[in-house]
């Protein structure tokens, strides 16, 4: 059996060539991405604002204040033996700095350093009794692909024993794939959360978010003109709290292109709570997405898909043998 591509990112920031610090990404699921019509008209969490990853650079502090010019690097790397990633990855980066009042420069240096060049992973297992040989992976074959990620971690960084960045986080995603044998149906279950607490310190709010989405879309396909069409369902709920105390709470539903129910809450929300389909509006969906009227075309890159919605609502799908 040959052995699938790992989803397993590492973000990786390099100051000279040296490791600086990593972040583990939560799996992004574009409006595209797995099937189109799981995400219309409610996208997945982070698909069009990014999550935000924080990194302490104050230990590289003696190696920056040189006065010569220095190479900040961003890369992204997988778990593969050749550390490619399947395709692009869009990232950039913001270099936050405080000044004191002192016109003397500041020195010091690096008494200890050590980093892993790349994440170290394993396989686990487990025997039983019987001798029966246990190990954790996914059913993969032409008509059922099922698949589970769990990825929960932290980041720590400390000054003079003092927390200086606490970030706690928990992805997991599950997502179950059915096709016929003529590859003319698809039907796609997808569970996934994003729950994250940064606790507040130097340029961060502090901040707990808690987000949970279900979304199941299915699609048929006419292998002549090789046009699908789909519809789906969404079931989004979000919480948000910060370190002031500031909170807000949402939860959104959808079904068949039609928003069903439309809650939120708390002391950032804009207003009352509504519900039911009459609430939902241009201003208040998910993402700020409305269900269109008229046909709106997307490229996807990863899975060759371009996708339409026709005046009455229906979502099609254009499966193409170009690379956008």
């Amino acid at each position: 059996m040959q052995e699938k591509p790992r989803s397993f990112r590492e973000v990786q920031l390099l100051v000279n060539g040296q490791i600086a610090g990593i972040a583990f990404p939560y799996p992004v699921t574009f409006t595209g991405d797995i099937n189109p019509a799981c995400w219309r008209p409610i996208a997945a969490y982070g698909a069009l604002d990014l999550p935000t990853y924080f990194l302490d650079l104050t230990r590289f502090v003696p190696l920056l204040t040189d006065e010569k010019p220095h190479l900040f690097t961003i890369v992204v790397v997988s778990v593969e033996v050749d550390k490619t990633i399947l395709q692009n990855s869009f990232v950039s980066g913001l270099l936050q700095v405080i000044t004191d009042q002192s016109s003397k420069p500041t020195t010091g240096r690096i008494t200890s350093y050590s980093a892993e060049a790349f994440a170290q992973t394993r396989t686990t297992g487990s025997v039983g009794e019987n001798g029966d040989i246990s190990i954790t992976a996914y059913l993969d074959n032409f008509l059922v692909q099922n698949y589970f990620q769990s990825s929960p971690g932290s980041v720590l960084s400390t000054h003079n024993s003092v927390p200086a960045v606490t970030d706690l986080f928990s992805y997991p995603i599950t997502i179950n794939v059915t096709s016929n044998d003529a590859g003319t149906f698809l039907s796609t279950p997808i569970d996934h959360s994003y729950d994250r607490t940064l606790r507040a310190s130097l340029f961060i709010l502090g901040s707990t978010i808690k987000e949970c989405q279900v979304a199941g879309g299915f699609c048929t396909v006419d292998p002549i003109p090789n046009i699908g069409r789909g519809n789906g369902t969404n079931n989004n709920t979000f919480s948000y709290i910060n370190g002031a105390g500031n909170t807000f709470n949402r939860r959104v539903d959808a079904t068949f292109n039609n928003i069903t129910w439309d809650e939120q809450s708390g002391s950032l929300s804009s207003g009352p709570k509504k519900h039911g389909s009459a609430a939902a509006t241009a201003g208040n969906l998910a993402g700020g997405r409305f269900p269109f009227s008229s046909s709106f075309i997307m490229a996807i890159d990863s899975f060759q898909h371009i996708w339409s919605y026709s005046p009455d609502g229906t979502l099609l799908i254009y499966f193409c043998d170009h690379n956008y």
